[in-house]
């Protein structure tokens, strides 16, 4: 199409120049300058149609990236709410009192139920109230189990009572996986992190601007740069860098504030 209306553009201009140059009478050079305005239009006709087609495509290729965007959120969901329900699937249930110690149960229901036949036994002793003694009552899936593994006969190396004849192990198991879960807590402590970090390198880059920082400009230049550059060194990192839950900058307050105290304001 784009090629057919450069090729009527062309013609038009071509024919009323012909017109022009082999025709004298008046109706003739009107015929030509409509011929022209024609072509003229429909030269701008094609300028906003290939504008309308690239914003076509611009707006087709959004709607890709966003589909993409939302089968990869329902993939990653899906795989969370599979993990979720493995979770909770659980080898059996169990309620807990303070009171009453530890019961199991095969379903959630009946869980459920003993935790709140527990809570109304309470309160009708407490008149409806709550006696300070009780201190919870809750309920929960149990996913891993403590099994006995590597059980054989005691050796002498074995520090054990004498009449002990077989020694064990014990383990948590099933082994619980949650690689979706793992990835997406990861996504969200990254997240955490750079706002964090850029919040922090803020704070300090506004209290400079507004006189509270009493350093060079290079010195507060280096370190706000420092600060930034965490979040490419955390991003880099496959294992937890020692400090980061904040441990080293508290106990370097204490001993800050300690030397303060003695030294006064210095």
């Amino acid at each position: 199409m784009e090629s057919n209306i450069k090729g009527l553009v062309a013609a038009g201009h071509e024919m009323a120049s012909e017109l022009k140059a082999e025709c004298g009478a008046v109706d003739m050079r009107s015929v030509a300058k409509l011929i022209s305005d024609l072509a003229t239009q429909l030269e701008v006709q094609l300028v906003r149609a290939n504008a309308l087609a690239e914003d076509h495509q611009r707006a087709t290729e959004s709607i890709k990236q966003a589909d993409s965007a939302v089968k990869l959120a329902h993939e990653k969901f899906s795989a969370l709410a599979a993990e979720n329900a493995r979770l909770k699937a659980g080898a059996m249930y169990f309620s807990y009192g303070s009171e009453f110690s530890f019961e199991c149960h095969k379903t959630a229901e009946e869980a459920i139920a003993a935790a709140e036949a527990a809570i109304d036994d309470y309160r009708g002793d407490a008149c409806d109230g709550w006696s300070e003694e009780v201190e919870s009552i809750c309920w929960g899936v149990i996913i891993q189990q403590a099994t006995k593994v590597g059980e054989r006969k005691k050796r002498k190396c074995d520090r054990v009572s004498p009449w002990i004849e077989r020694v064990c192990d014990y383990e948590l198991r099933p082994n619980v996986e949650t690689p979706a879960t793992d990835a997406f807590l990861a996504e969200v402590r990254a997240e955490a992190r750079n706002e964090g970090i850029n919040y922090t390198a803020s704070r300090l880059a506004a209290a400079f601007n507004h006189g509270f920082i009493n350093k060079s400009l290079r010195e507060v230049f280096d370190v706000t740069r420092m600060i930034l550059s965490a979040k490419e060194e955390l991003a880099n990192e496959s294992h937890p860098i020692d400090g980061l839950s904040g441990e080293y900058a508290e106990k370097s307050l204490e001993e800050w504030a300690e030397r303060l105290l003695k030294g006064g304001s210095q």
